[in-house]
Protein backbone atom coordinates (compact mmCIF):
# COMPACT_ATOMS: atom_id res chain seq x y z
CA UNK A 1 0.00 0.00 0.00
CA UNK A 2 1.19 3.48 -0.80
CA UNK A 3 -0.26 6.98 -0.87
CA UNK A 4 0.75 7.55 -4.48
CA UNK A 5 -0.88 6.17 -7.64
CA UNK A 6 2.36 6.52 -9.65
CA UNK A 7 4.20 4.38 -7.11
CA UNK A 8 1.50 1.70 -7.41
CA UNK A 9 1.92 1.78 -11.19
CA UNK A 10 5.71 1.56 -10.88
CA UNK A 11 5.57 -1.42 -8.52
CA UNK A 12 3.08 -3.24 -10.73
CA UNK A 13 5.15 -2.61 -13.88
CA UNK A 14 8.57 -3.54 -12.45
CA UNK A 15 7.83 -6.37 -10.03
CA UNK A 16 6.03 -9.60 -10.70
CA UNK A 17 4.07 -9.80 -7.46
CA UNK A 18 1.20 -12.10 -6.63
CA UNK A 19 -0.16 -9.66 -4.06
CA UNK A 20 -2.49 -6.69 -4.32
CA UNK A 21 -0.71 -3.34 -4.66
CA UNK A 22 -2.85 -0.26 -4.31
CA UNK A 23 -3.24 3.20 -2.82
CA UNK A 24 -4.34 3.98 0.71
CA UNK A 25 -7.54 5.51 -0.65
CA UNK A 26 -8.45 2.29 -2.46
CA UNK A 27 -8.38 0.44 0.88
CA UNK A 28 -10.98 2.74 2.45
CA UNK A 29 -13.61 0.44 3.97
CA UNK A 30 -11.59 -2.73 3.29
CA UNK A 31 -9.18 -4.78 5.36
CA UNK A 32 -6.44 -7.29 4.60
CA UNK A 33 -4.79 -9.79 6.92
CA UNK A 34 -1.37 -8.18 6.38
CA UNK A 35 -0.57 -4.73 5.03
CA UNK A 36 2.85 -3.57 3.88
CA UNK A 37 2.82 0.22 3.75
CA UNK A 38 5.59 1.96 1.86
CA UNK A 39 6.07 5.55 2.97
CA UNK A 40 8.22 7.16 0.30
CA UNK A 41 8.22 10.28 -1.84
CA UNK A 42 10.62 12.13 -4.08
CA UNK A 43 12.66 14.93 -2.61
CA UNK A 44 12.29 17.05 -5.75
CA UNK A 45 8.49 17.21 -5.49
CA UNK A 46 6.94 20.57 -4.64
CA UNK A 47 4.13 18.68 -2.91
CA UNK A 48 6.49 16.44 -0.95
CA UNK A 49 4.57 14.20 1.44
CA UNK A 50 1.35 16.22 1.08
CA UNK A 51 -0.85 13.11 1.06
CA UNK A 52 0.82 11.76 4.19
CA UNK A 53 0.05 14.97 6.10
CA UNK A 54 -3.66 14.12 5.94
CA UNK A 55 -4.40 12.47 9.29
CA UNK A 56 -7.55 10.77 7.95
CA UNK A 57 -5.51 9.09 5.22
CA UNK A 58 -2.86 7.99 7.74
CA UNK A 59 -5.66 6.61 9.95
CA UNK A 60 -6.91 4.50 7.04
CA UNK A 61 -3.38 3.22 6.41
CA UNK A 62 -2.86 2.31 10.07
CA UNK A 63 -6.15 0.44 10.42
CA UNK A 64 -6.33 -1.72 7.26
CA UNK A 65 -4.23 -4.64 8.51
CA UNK A 66 -6.25 -7.12 10.58
CA UNK A 67 -3.23 -8.93 12.00
CA UNK A 68 -0.08 -7.13 10.94
CA UNK A 69 1.10 -3.80 9.57
CA UNK A 70 4.63 -3.49 8.21
CA UNK A 71 5.82 0.06 7.52
CA UNK A 72 8.74 0.68 5.17
CA UNK A 73 10.21 4.15 4.89
CA UNK A 74 12.82 6.63 5.96
CA UNK A 75 12.51 7.44 9.65
CA UNK A 76 14.18 10.82 9.28
CA UNK A 77 11.81 11.85 6.48
CA UNK A 78 8.75 10.60 8.35
CA UNK A 79 9.74 12.63 11.39
CA UNK A 80 9.02 15.76 9.31
CA UNK A 81 5.30 14.85 9.34
CA UNK A 82 3.73 15.42 12.79
CA UNK A 83 1.43 12.37 12.89
CA UNK A 84 4.18 10.06 11.61
CA UNK A 85 6.61 11.57 14.12
CA UNK A 86 4.19 10.65 16.92
CA UNK A 87 3.81 7.15 15.48
CA UNK A 88 7.60 6.76 15.35
CA UNK A 89 7.89 7.81 19.00
CA UNK A 90 5.26 5.25 20.00
CA UNK A 91 6.97 2.48 18.05
CA UNK A 92 10.33 3.39 19.58
CA UNK A 93 8.87 3.32 23.11
CA UNK A 94 7.46 -0.16 22.44
CA UNK A 95 10.72 -1.50 20.95
CA UNK A 96 9.31 -1.72 17.44
CA UNK A 97 6.02 -3.40 18.26
CA UNK A 98 2.77 -1.61 18.92
CA UNK A 99 -0.61 -3.21 19.44
CA UNK A 100 -3.30 -0.79 18.35
CA UNK A 101 -6.82 -1.61 19.50
CA UNK A 102 -9.45 -0.70 16.94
Amino acid sequence: MTAYRRQVDYIQQHYNLSIEVNTIDSYQGREKRVIIWTITWTNNSSKKSELLRDERRVNVALTRGKQKLIIIGCRKSCDEIPILYELNKLIEEKNGFVKIEI
